[in-house]
């Protein structure tokens, strides 16, 4: 859903490195009515609550992730026959524009989707619309299901105003999208190059292909916010993951030159001088380069997991691959949860909401994204669907990055404007108009003026 993999540029996920409350579970019926916004005490019985029904907003309306949640709120419904769960689906602009309105609203959802930055997922925390989970955190043990890099993005300080710290506000789901490349497999097979694993040999393919006559790299850059997928996997090749994730999450001693940016735009940029990427880039939409990706136009492609969903015979014609950092060491990749979900804090049943939270992080939870051709996580032993090579080699992708802990954030979470400001310097470089170092450099300035406005 090409909709997920642009908007995840706005957002910031969770982190339960830090609980700041650690608690044991305790007797049932603690949820007597709105619950405060940093609860101390909570229960993990659910069957001892009494019938409960549960209101759930979300923003899959439609498609796969819309049968996917079905399905999970149906399984969990008949482990926990007590527990109604009612749906409020819709796209995630009409969500994300009101959620804050909803929130605030006592007959609003117990439970929501909720973007994850600065300006959603922030504000909601300062303006204690959404539950403090660090009690949640620990009674469930989510720091041992799920990646300290992907809790991480879910943190914030009690005033909003630091992410990646503080508390956790929000889970992720057991399903991420990450930042990858697609292949050909025929036009790698008839060229006789194999499946390259390192920066080096991604070129040294690259190099064969134009020599052939062929487009090595599919790519557009007229929407700039979406041409940037290539420049942060290639800055994930380049940058120590602490240096991006610092960056992002507003450390000021880490400058946007200590994040690999410099060295990633160098190489775009240079990639473009060669001729490898699609002729006539500039005016291509992004919608486009993966319609003719999928035609056979090019070999390689930046993007994120999921969004190429070959179907049929086209399962075998492409493959999905995580390029090694040129380091060495373990795998990092760009990447997040599906979604942020957050309990309101005016649910009547937190204690019930967090047994669902918790659910969306189980395997059970995963298996049904695999079912649904939805890329999981969190779990290696997942029933794969068989004839699906391109599925399985974007789901192994993400597996590979839970069990290092490999996730980076998006860069451009840095601030509410940074993927506008990349982006456009990403277009600009491209046409020979700046350099990478004035990329950096607004980079920089961009995230000074927010750090700035933010004290």
């Amino acid at each position: 859903m090409v909709v997920h993999k642009l908007r995840r540029r706005l957002l910031v996920s969770v982190a339960v490195a830090v609980i700041a409350s650690p608690v044991a579970a305790c007797s049932p019926g603690s949820s007597q009515g709105p619950a405060s916004t940093n609860p101390s005490v909570v229960s993990t019985d659910i069957s001892g609550q009494g019938n409960v029904k549960l209101k759930m907003l979300d923003f899959w309306p439609s498609g796969a992730e819309n049968d996917w949640m079905n399905k999970v709120v149906k399984e969990f419904q008949t482990a926990h026959p007590n527990v109604t769960i009612t749906r409020t689906s819709q796209n995630w602009g009409e969500v994300n524009s009101t959620l804050n309105l909803r929130l605030a609203d006592s007959g609003g959802p117990d439970i929501a989707t909720a973007n994850q930055g600065w300006q959603a997922l922030g504000t909601y925390a300062k303006g204690h619309l959404v539950l403090n989970l660090d009690a949640y955190a620990s009674a469930y043990k989510w720091a041992d299901k799920v990646p300290r890099s992907l809790l991480k993005q879910q943190q914030f300080s009690a005033d909003g105003k630091q992410m990646g710290t503080g508390s956790l506000y929000a889970t992720p789901v057991a399903s991420s999208s990450i930042v990858g490349v697609n292949f050909n497999k025929k036009i790698l097979g008839d060229l006789g190059i194999a499946v390259p694993t390192t920066l080096a040999e991604f070129e040294a393919a690259c190099t064969k292909i134009k020599a052939a006559g062929q487009v090595p790299i599919n790519f557009g850059s007229l929407e700039p916010g979406s041409a940037t997928a290539m420049l942060f996997a290639v800055q994930a090749m380049y940058g120590a993951k602490d240096k991006i994730s610092g960056f992002v999450y507003g450390d000021t001693g880490i400058q946007a030159s200590d994040t690999g940016l410099v060295e990633a735009a160098q190489k775009v940029k240079q990639w473009a001088d060669a001729g490898w990427l699609t002729p006539n880039y500039a005016g291509i939409a992004y919608q486009d380069t993966v319609d003719s990706f999928k035609k056979g136009k090019g070999a390689f492609q930046f993007n994120y997991s999921g969004t190429l969903s070959p179907t049929g015979d086209e399962q075998q014609n492409f493959g999905f691959a995580l390029l090694k950092q040129v380091s060495g060491g373990a795998p990092v990749g760009v990447g997040a949860s599906r979604a942020a979900i957050v309990i309101s804090a005016k649910s009547a049943h937190p204690d019930v909401a967090a047994a669902f939270l918790d659910f969306l992080v189980s395997q059970q939870t995963a298996q049904a994204a695999v079912d649904n051709n939805l890329t999981p996580a969190f779990y290696p032993q997942l029933t794969m669907p068989a004839g699906q090579p391109e599925f399985t080699e974007e789901s192994k992708a993400v597996q590979t990055l839970d069990g290092s802990d490999g996730y980076v954030p998006y860069f451009d979470w840095s601030t509410p404007t940074l993927l506008d400001t990349i982006g456009r310097q990403l277009q600009t470089m491209l046409a020979g108009k700046t350099t990478p170092q004035d990329m950096v450099a607004a980079a920089q300035a961009d995230r000074v003026k927010f750090a700035t406005g933010q004290k």
